[in-house]
Parts: structure tokens; sequence; C-alpha cells
């Protein structure tokens, strides 16, 4: 197990592109708004129309109706106690639309770049890789490190490749690719497809996806910007075990705290998280905001951190200081004498982690993009 832990909130993907929740549904529109896209996105609206169906309610409740994690939570409620709003339209419907405003957003506003044929993230998940993930060889292979995220975009997942490693997503019993680094993805990811046959989830590597569906430069181009659509493109991923092809779309756990129908499919994810968080001896946890609706990760971490590993420090990066108060509720006798708040972004936090775990003389920091 890993003795450092990075958890990474939606906050860690947006200097690459990706929305923000609060940002996410304005962000979609605009795209909804392009008549370049309009077309292809046109079950956009019906996600549009259910929040204009969900205004009369707030006469009755507060709902945070420009969040996309409310509004998810909302159609996964509704679907379940079978509620008159959705109906008309059905809501299978609605929830497949929204599936596919999650996937096309997030494939449209990741920032990647094509040179040299090789596919490269941009923003601080880059820098990531180059000043946390690039010093392993050298300075810890005694100190492994595993990254816990809810993020379903596939940046790190590149960037961990880009580095020379595999992506130990531990889905299935079993899996082992060297060298590796685990990336726990709680709520799923655009590049994990269930076949639709023997109901295994398989994942589409990064490289085999760019190699297999994007096409070379041009000789007279040096650079271009690429668009990494795994997620719309995962019925085209064929299953390890039965060779069918996977369900049209990939496995994304709705941000709700009733995750139960999907655990027989992820359990081991979770389980994993929960491992890594027991033997961890620093944990670092940037851009993620602990909103106080979240009680899986409020469990998954409390029961998560039982295990006999003496805690270092937990750290947490983020400019909203809200978030402090939110993780000092949180956090235990012996866990609180380790925590320690950064008023910073991902790009700021990358120097501090990468001298705390390496030292001041590791080398300078050194930025990209």
């Amino acid at each position: 197990m890993a003795k450092t832990v990075f958890i990474l909130g939606a906050g860690a993907s947006a200097d690459a592109g990706v929305p923000v929740m609060n940002k996410f549904l304005e962000e979609s529109q605009n795209l909804y708004e392009n008549p370049k896209f309009r077309e292809s996105l046109k079950d956009f609206g019906l996600v549009y129309n259910f929040i204009s169906s969900l205004q009369t309610i707030h006469s009755k409740a507060e709902m945070d109706l420009d969040n996309i994690e409310s509004v998810f939570a909302a159609i996964e409620f509704g679907k379940l106690l079978e509620l008159e709003v959705g109906k008309l339209v059905g809501w299978d419907v609605i929830e497949t639309a929204m599936k596919h405003l999650i996937i096309e957003t997030i494939e449209r506003k990741s920032k990647f770049v094509q040179s040299d044929n090789e596919i490269k993230a941009q923003g601080s998940h880059h820098n990531f890789g180059i000043n946390i993930i690039g010093e392993l060889e050298t300075r810890s292979k005694d100190q492994p490190i595993a990254i816990i995220t809810f993020n379903y975009d596939v940046l790190i997942d590149s960037v961990i490749e880009e580095m020379g490693y595999h992506c130990s997503y531990q889905i299935n019993k079993g899996d082992s690719y060297s060298p590796s680094i685990p990336i726990i993805k709680l709520h799923g990811s655009l590049n994990w497809g269930i076949c639709g046959k023997c109901g295994r989830v398989n994942f589409w590597p990064i490289k085999t996806y760019c190699y297999e569906n994007i096409p070379k430069i041009p000789y007279t181009l040096k650079t271009r910007e690429a668009f990494i659509k795994c997620g719309s493109s995962i019925s085209k991923l064929e299953c390890l075990l039965c060779h069918t092809n996977c369900k049209e779309w990939p496995l994304i756990v709705p941000p709700t705290w009733n995750k139960t129908q999907y655990f027989e499919i992820i359990q081991n994810v979770w389980r994993a998280a929960g491992q890594h968080l027991s033997e961890a001896e620093n944990i670092f946890v940037v851009g993620y905001s602990l909103p106080e609706s979240d009680y899986f990760f409020r469990y998954l971490y409390a029961l998560g951190t039982l295990g006999k590993t003496m805690l270092k420090r937990i750290w947490v990066f983020d400019p909203d200081s809200e978030v402090d108060r939110r993780f000092k509720k949180l956090l235990g006798s012996q866990a609180e004498k380790k925590y320690k708040y950064f008023d910073c972004n991902y790009a700021n936090a990358i120097t501090e982690i990468k001298e705390t775990l390496y030292g001041k003389n590791s080398g300078p920091y050194v930025s990209f993009g």
C-alpha cells in the first residue's frame, strides 16, 4: 500500500479546462448554444427542461439547480421514487441525456495537445507528473504513492501513462501491471466500460485509445489541440474476458450518498481506497471542497483511516477558506494535530508537496503549459 495518498477533486482539473461543479451546467449550455455542436448535443435540452421543471419546488424547498451534482442527484432520486416530474419524457431518457451532457462537456473542455504524435494533458496535472511522479524512480521507491479522485476525466490517467507507468485502477481482482501507480476513481471514469454480456468492467488505456482513434498529425503541423473521446466511443471497447463490446455509456457513478446499486460493480475500487487510506502516512487533498452532503466520503475517510499507521500529515489545498472549516469538523483528535490548510490552488500546491516529499534539494519545480 502507498505511504502517500493524493485526493484530487474537481478543482484539480479546473485549469485543464474541466468545469467545476457549480460552473458545469453553464459551460455545457455554452456548448449547446454553439451552432457547430447544437445538432449532436440536442438531448442536452432534455436536461435543461428538467431543470426548468424543478424551479417550481423553490417555494417548498431549497435546491442548488446551478450545481451539476445536485441535478444529477435529483434525477437519480426522482427515478428511484418514480416522481411525476420525469414521467412525461421518461426517467431513463433524462438520465441518459444527463450522462451524455457530462461526457461530452468533459471531453470537449479537457485540454490536450498533440505534439510529435504524442497526446499530452495540459495544466497542473502535467506539472504533477513532472514534479511528483517524475521523481519516483530515483527518490521514492520506498515511498509509493496512490491517487484517489472523484473526477470522471482522464487527464491524470494520461499523465501517469506519459510518465511511463500503468494506471492500476484496481477494478478487478487479479489485475496486475508493472510499473504502475494506483489511481482509485471513486465515481468511475470515462475510459471504463461495462461488458454488454458478462458485466465485467474493462478499461481503455489512454495511449491505446489515442493510437487506435486519433489520426496522426499532418507533417505540415507541429502541434494541434487534441480531444480524447473515449467515453463517447466506449462501446467500441472489447471485453478482455468474453470479447463482447461494452455498453453504450461508460461507468460513471452519480455523486449521491446512495451508491449501493453500484456496489457490486465498483466495490473493489472503494475497498482499495479504504486500504490505501488506512496505511497512509501522508494525505494531500487538492481541489476537493468536501461538500456538506458528501456522506460517502466522510464515512470512507472515517472508516478507512482506522488502520494502525501513524499519520504524519493531512494537508488540504484549496483557495476557498470554507473548505478549511469543513475539514476541521471531519477530523479526529489525532488527525487534527497533523492537519494543515493552504489557501492556494493545485499549481501552487505542487511546489509545497514536492519539497515535503523529496526535500528542498530535489531540484527546481518545473512548470509546463
